[in-house]
């Protein structure tokens, strides 16, 4: 492999491995920065709800029959101001509902209140909440305020969920205010954000091409002078001489091509002289 190639590989490696390196860890910080700054407005709008509802009215709401009942209708009421005054470009709030645990099911949450209107969106009391089994996903905390450390799947979508505990005036938790995120409009800023990193990691490639080629040729053309001059000397052309007037290693190695070419001239002079003297034979064993 010649070394200009070698050269020209050498730069776009450093740069692929440097910029990569900076665009994986710039995504990742991306990543955790924007999902703690909406996580963090989605628990706000969480919290703000439960401490508009009343949760001795909603611990009343255990059966199917009391979502046509006031309690309900006025707990509606309250979320639904709650998600109309939040659904804002900047924050992509989807849905505001609330939950409990199942009294004969460990493990599984129940709808109580959604703020949706009548429609397929619409979770009615006592519907099971399905949360799919993602990765990193912790347990609804139904005793301190939460944000999901991943995004959430389930049947209606993706989510970015905040959870803030609904209590009793006695002060025990009888549910929680869930906030839901469109992790869609979240995913596509972060894709925005990987997109940008991509591009710059395109353009450094394609600069340290640029410069591997004329770094290459600049280092390439002393090499091809001093190989000219070598092969030159070795024709028998012995004035050849190299310009040593860079500073640098090749004018080190110039300056040994020149002295070595010098050497061989004189040794020329010599031999050109003893033979006028003695045989040639006996000039070259003396030389």
């Amino acid at each position: 492999m010649k070394f200009k190639t070698k050269l020209i590989l050498l730069f776009i490696g450093l740069a692929i491995a440097t910029n990569g390196l900076l665009f994986i860890i710039n995504s990742w910080q991306a990543g955790n920065m924007l999902r703690a700054q909406i996580g963090t407005t989605a628990l706000s709008i969480a919290a703000t709800a439960s401490a508009l509802l009343d949760g001795d009215l909603h611990a009343t709401l255990v059966d199917p029959a009391d979502a046509q009942g006031e309690a309900y209708k006025t707990l509606e009421a309250k979320l639904r101001k709650v998600r109309d005054a939040n659904r804002r470009d900047d924050v992509q709030l989807k849905f505001v509902y609330t939950t409990t645990p199942s009294p004969k099911d460990q493990g599984v949450d129940l709808f109580v209140v959604d703020a949706e209107e009548e429609g397929p969106d619409k979770s009615l009391l006592g519907d099971i909440y399905k949360q799919k089994d993602v990765p990193g996903t912790i347990p609804t905390s139904y005793e301190e305020n939460q944000v999901q450390p991943v995004f959430i799947e389930d049947q209606w979508g993706t989510w970015l969920t905040a959870n803030s505990p609904l209590r009793s005036s006695a002060g025990k938790s009888v549910g929680v205010v869930s906030v839901d995120i469109d992790a869609q409009k979240v995913l596509e800023k972060l894709n925005a954000l990987k997109l940008i990193g991509l591009t710059a990691l395109a353009l450094s490639i394609l600069l340290a091409i640029g410069l591997a080629v004329y770094f290459s040729n600049t280092m390439a053309r002393p090499l091809k002078e001093m190989r000219r001059a070598v092969n030159a000397i070795g024709e028998g052309k012995l004035e050849t001489r190299l310009d040593t007037s860079s500073g640098d290693e090749f004018a080190e190695v110039a300056l040994a091509v020149n002295e070595m070419a010098a050497g061989l001239q004189q040794r020329d002079i010599f031999k050109g002289t003893l033979v006028r003297y003695m045989s040639s034979q006996l000039a070259e064993k003396i030389l």
